[in-house]
């Protein structure tokens, strides 16, 4: 799962490509590109350049690259998959980055195929303005002074994870930080010209609170300018325990009301807890028109999980790699999400809150489901 794989049918029913995030591998769109293969879906999963391998791959790789590939898989897929059948592209992080300006670029090109329907979880779609010295600090790596050698690298740190990187190179950054900048242009060029009207549907997978690229990106950036309800907007909520209310920041109360209450022209759904100590999980639908519509899932908050982030919406809870369920793992190797360890700061070659972030989705389910229901 470090390399390009397919799932395929004999007679499938429709074409899918699916693109990983920054540093991370074709197994990070594993399981969502199972639930499409049930669908009957003969599935694509691309390994991006610079992927897959050794984080030193990231000091060399350039945007133009990751677009070549995009190319290539997404002309390999669509001749592939035969007229009158679906096509289907998803994208995680900065995947979905790259299938949006992929699809914002070649919007009006009869030479390309436009897929049928778009699928994006925790999309890269605006940085925080930090991000913006990574041009800076790349240019300082090139100087031939031995002490900058370093400066390559925002972190560096021990490789444990076989299908992420746990290094950073700064040039991941810089290269990042052109591809949501890059998007940002394509969007308003497209709204100005009026063809965001022309886009395929498009379902997005959030959580409230995102330490990589955060939710006001994909709320500001993206879905302000999307204007028809066949976009929808999916966003997990915070873990609204009585126990946890005063310990949430405030802000993260204040942005999931202006996301409720805001004008818009997209579907809505809000993931989120009610009628505690059950913390019972409900979906708020939000129509463009006002109406809400409440449904039950099943699901409760698990004990001791305070939020989803970034890393964890696409990996079920019992992912044999990622999974936090006690017991997950594979050959007798328990999962680096079930992982429990504490101590002093220090103890470990690595810091300590690098392993208590979750690292899979404990609503899995309600993605998989949702995206089954959406292609029958």
């Amino acid at each position: 799962y470090n390399r390009t794989f397919r799932l395929t049918h004999a007679q499938p029913r429709g074409g899918a490509l699916l693109l990983h995030g920054l540093t991370d591998s074709p197994y990070s769109m594993r399981a969502l590109a199972r639930v499409l293969h049930a669908q009957g879906f003969d599935v694509t999963v691309l390994r991006l350049p610079g992927h897959g391998t050794v984080p030193a791959a990231l000091t060399a790789v350039t945007l133009r690259d990751w677009q070549a590939a995009v190319r290539i898989g997404m002309r390999a897929v669509a001749e592939r998959t035969p007229a009158g059948q679906p096509f289907i592209v998803g994208g995680y992080s900065t995947g979905a980055t790259l299938a949006l300006l992929h699809l914002l670029e070649t919007q009006g090109d009869a030479a390309w195929r436009v897929p049928d329907r778009v699928l994006l979880l925790s999309p890269a779609v605006e940085l925080t303005p930090v991000a913006h010295l990574s041009e800076v600090i790349d240019f300082l790596s090139v100087v031939p002074v031995p002490i900058l050698e370093k400066v390559r690298w925002q972190t560096v740190v021990a490789e444990f994870d076989p299908y992420k990187y746990n290094s950073f190179p700064v040039n991941a950054a810089r290269q990042i930080n052109r591809a949501t900048r890059a998007l940002a242009r394509a969007l308003e060029r497209a709204r100005a010209e009026g063809r965001l009207a022309q886009l395929p549907p498009i379902t997005t997978w959030q959580s409230l609170v995102d330490a990589t690229v955060g939710a006001g990106g994909v709320i500001d950036v993206l879905y302000a300018r999307l204007d028809d309800p066949r976009h929808r907007l999916v966003m997990f909520d915070v873990n609204r325990a009585d126990a946890l209310q005063s310990l949430h920041p405030p802000q993260t109360g204040q942005r999931l009301e202006r996301l409720r209450t805001m004008r818009r022209g997209y579907t809505l759904d809000i993931v989120t807890s009610a009628d505690a100590p059950e913390s019972r999980v409900r979906i708020h639908r939000l129509a463009p028109d006002g109406s809400v519509m409440v449904r039950e899932t099943g699901l409760a908050w698990p004990d001791g999980i305070v939020s989803l982030s970034h890393v964890a919406l696409q990996f079920p809870p019992d992912d044999p790699v990622y999974g936090y369920v006690p017991g997950s793992g594979q050959h007798g190797v328990p999962s680096i999400g079930s992982w429990s360890l504490r101590g002093e700061n220090g103890a470990l070659t690595l810091p300590l809150d690098a392993l208590s972030r979750l690292r899979s989705n404990p609503f899995w389910s309600l993605i998989a489901a949702d995206v089954g229901e959406s292609l029958r």
